[in-house]
């Protein structure tokens, strides 16, 4: 079981969802959760954009983002410098 609070604007926000476990003895039901880019139109369209991923492919969204945060950070020098020759 997840439980998930948030303070919005004087507003407490509660999130509660069944979390997807590999053990079959679980007691709890496994719930059926939407994969996939939606919007919570709430929100508004650009701030409720939002995409649910597996935790699979949010693990690999996660270390491709470090990896390319890296990166760009480890170029940063050499863009500074091709920016200060023009």
């Amino acid at each position: 079981m997840l439980l998930v609070t948030r303070v919005n604007g004087g507003r407490r926000l509660a999130l509660h969802a069944s979390a997807i476990m590999d053990d079959s003895s679980a007691t709890e039901p496994v719930s059926q959760v939407y994969t996939g880019v939606w919007t919570n139109w709430s929100r508004g369209k650009v701030n409720g954009s939002t995409i649910t991923l597996t935790r699979n492919d949010a693990n690999l969204l996660i270390a491709f983002l470090a990896f390319f945060i890296a990166w760009g950070e480890s170029q940063s020098p050499f863009i500074n410098r091709w920016c200060a020759v023009r």
